[in-house]
């Protein structure tokens, strides 16, 4: 079974499809700089800023036999080094760099088109692990935000004023945690937590067994799909 540790270390890992944009943006300034004679130093540092956080992510996951997220830093690599030839190609262009002699300029625009269609077609392709990836993200962490003011909207009523939310924690099954290296792994991206855990602190004098029925019952509602509540009491003491 994956740790709670290795699991938050490997979604530390996981790229995102915004990733992207920080390669887009190198491959602009890096042609900008290197058009208009400004330091060349400059270049290698927004190369570096697209280039080498994934190959570092994709060494440390190697290394701690993360192999989701070797494999999606890998293809953000490549897709980052893509995403700057096209943005620089582009860039180039737009700025009217052309052959010379005229009769070039109509073969240099067919091999430009034809590039950036390739260019465009692997970037897509690679995508898909990156669009997968943030779009388990973005659900697990609207979910985990909808349970989260759906348990404080509960804990808000004067019956409960001694109850105290702490954690909300979100399971593709029983023991495993919903998060989106783990769906890869399993095969397991399009489905749904099976099994919602609420940790709230209690007063060791209190006792509040219609709470459970009760979050089961908002929580339910709100997500629309037949998962499991579990309310984890910590309790604690007063003076």
């Amino acid at each position: 079974m994956r740790s709670s540790k290795s699991t938050k270390s490997a979604n530390g890992f996981l790229p995102h499809l915004l990733s992207l944009v920080v390669a887009f943006g190198a491959g602009i300034a890096g042609v900008l700089c290197l058009s208009t004679g400004t330091s060349v130093t400059l270049v290698g540092v927004m190369i570096t800023a697209a280039l080498i956080p994934p190959a570092a992510a994709a060494g440390i996951a190697i290394a701690w036999w993360i192999p989701n997220a070797a494999v999606g830093s890998l293809v953000l690599v490549f897709v980052n080094l893509l995403g700057v030839n096209i943005t620089g190609l582009l860039t180039l262009w737009a700025m009217g760099y052309r052959p010379q002699i005229q009769s070039e300029e109509g073969i240099a625009r067919q091999l430009v088109r034809r590039r950036l269609i390739v260019l465009t077609f692997v970037i897509l392709v690679l995508s898909i692990f990156l669009i997968g990836v943030t779009w388990a993200s973005y659900e697990r962490a609207s979910l985990e935000n909808d349970v989260t003011t759906e348990a404080e909207a509960v804990l808000d009523s004067s019956a409960y004023q001694d109850i105290y939310l702490v954690e909300v924690e979100l399971f593709l099954e029983e023991e495993i945690p919903f998060e989106p290296v783990v769906r890869i792994e399993e095969g397991s991206l399009f489905e749904g937590p099976e099994r919602i855990v609420i940790t709230v602190e209690q007063p060791s004098d209190d006792d509040h067994p219609e709470l459970v029925s009760e979050l089961d019952e908002r929580i339910t509602d709100e997500t629309g799909d037949d998962v499991r509540v579990d309310v984890r009491f910590i309790e604690y003491d007063t003076a």
